[in-house]
């Protein structure tokens, strides 16, 4: 099986500072995927506030490391 080179970027940037405005343009001028890692990050949060029980470290930990 053949490797293919990927193209990563990563855009970083203080809150409401429209890098998320120029990654989108940039993707879609690239036909390159897209992911919101800020969604995923307060998706985590909300999960880690609403379901405190369920979501622990050690759980993240115990998971990590399988």
């Amino acid at each position: 099986m053949k490797l293919k080179k990927k193209i990563k970027i990563a855009i970083d940037s203080p809150a409401a500072a429209g890098a998320g405005t120029q990654a989108k343009l940039i993707s879609k001028h690239f036909n390159l995927f897209y992911l919101d890692t800020g969604k995923i990050y307060r998706l985590i949060a909300n999960i880690k506030l609403t379901q405190q029980n369920k979501y622990s470290h050690s759980l993240i930990k115990k998971r990590c490391s399988n």
